[in-house]
């Protein structure tokens, strides 16, 4: 059922879903079987991934990770500001029309079903959006340039955001209901130059944000809003927390240790015999253990200490897609799941690296399209709870498409 979409977007939408176990309308018999020929690696590989399904909207984007809720309700934003309901099998549930020119960052599901999504400006907001589709409410930042920082849902349930300059909002914690917890401008004031849509990470009592342009590194009092610290990096990307609030920031060149008052503790890849060019978003596994790709081509594994990282093992990668790339842990711990493309210019690729030493576990090829188009993943994977699936957002790529198109790939996971 679609709600709440404007007669503009009714004329412009165009989805379908594709299962590898049913006909599909949009797959050439060729290409489907192209891809399930391609899907893993190996005689009996330890792991299996397959493409259940994937979804299509007339879009330019889905720039960022999309969220299940308990039910297994998949969401996710585009770049031209809807947002999106599909059952678990795949089937359009509802459509949300933000009535604006853009979305700003990731999807997110509240304890309580609701789903935030935030919106550029000239319309920059936080929109709250209820299970079945309706508008729950919106906080709006109607002078400021827009979300550069989540929505997150934060451990104690609230809902946190940082809007760019304009106005008097900064960072924010809004409960539930929407009502305003706190605000703070920050000192220097948050702001991010090109809005990627950073996700806000949160551990102990912090949430904290990061301007890749800038450097600036944030920590906020979840409670209070007080401004716990602030430092500057020269860059500062997508980065990770563990619960006790250890963060750890890629600055495109190495990857820096915090401790949750802001102090900086070591850094890593600065040392290497080869210089560090590039670094995804990190993330870390339930045992703590942190996954980072290098360099366009090297996946790491560290544990991180209380004086510096130590290397688990260094794996053959390959180029991570979106404008947040990186690896994703899955909540089994089990393995790794990753996004992009093997060179620029190439078909879309997905793997799953084993957590132990980084061997593929297995490889899915993505076809060129009929076009010749490319579909590239292009964010982070986001797993269900139990692990055995992921969703990643894909664009269209390789070639100028005469109608550009954004999907969401459903990958079941199977492990021993």
């Amino acid at each position: 059922m679609i709600r709440n979409l404007s007669s503009t977007a009714k004329r412009i939408l165009r989805c379908e879903v594709l299962s590898m176990h049913k006909y599909s309308c949009y797959f050439s018999a060729a290409l489907l079987a192209g891809i399930l020929a391609t899907q893993a690696v190996g005689e009996q590989p330890a792991a299996q991934g397959t493409i259940a399904w994937r979804f299509e909207v007339l879009a330019n984007y889905i720039s960022h990770r999309a969220d299940v809720a308990r039910d297994g309700t998949v969401y996710f934003n585009d770049s031209s500001g809807f947002l999106y309901a599909l059952t678990p099998a795949g089937t359009l549930k509802w459509v949300y029309d933000g009535e604006s020119v853009g979305s700003a960052g990731p999807t997110v599901v509240g304890t309580d079903g609701t789903i935030y999504f935030g919106l550029s400006s000239p319309d920059a907001a936080v929109h709250a959006v209820n299970p079945d589709g309706t508008r729950k409410w919106i906080f709006s930042a109607p002078e400021s340039q827009g979300v550069i920082g989540g929505p997150g849902v934060g451990p104690d349930g609230n809902v946190y955001a940082i809007f760019d300059l304009g106005g008097d909002i900064g960072a924010v914690s809004l409960t539930p209901e929407g009502t305003l917890r706190w605000n703070n401008l920050g000192n220097p004031r948050v702001a991010e130059l090109g809005q990627l849509g950073r996700e806000l990470v949160f551990g102990g009592g912090n949430v904290y944000f990061t301007s890749s342009y800038y450097g600036d590194i944030y920590g906020f009092d979840l409670l209070t809003g007080a401004q716990r610290f602030f430092t500057n990096s020269g860059v500062a990307d997508q980065a990770a927390a563990t619960r006790n609030g250890a963060l750890y920031v890629p600055t495109g060149s190495q990857l820096n240790a915090y401790t949750r008052t802001g102090q900086f503790r070591w850094s890593f890849f600065d040392d290497l015999p080869t210089p560090t060019n590039d670094l995804t978003a990190p993330d870390i596994g339930r045992d703590g253990n942190l996954y980072i790709n290098r360099n366009l081509s090297e996946l790491y594994s560290l544990t991180p200490t209380s004086s510096g990282a130590v290397v688990r093992w260094v794996a053959p990668s390959f180029i991570a897609g979106g404008p947040v790339p990186g690896p994703i842990v899955s909540p089994t711990n089990a393995l790794l799941l990753m996004g992009g493309q093997a060179n620029f210019g190439q078909p879309g690729l997905i793997e799953g690296f084993s957590t132990t030493d980084g061997a593929v576990l297995f490889q899915i090829n993505i076809p060129k399209e009929p076009d010749g188009t490319c579909a590239v993943p292009y964010a982070r994977a986001r797993f269900t709870r139990t692990g055995n699936r992921a969703y990643i957002p894909a664009a269209q790529l390789c070639e100028v498409p005469d109608q550009y198109h954004s999907w969401l790939y459903a990958i079941d996971i199977v492990t021993p």
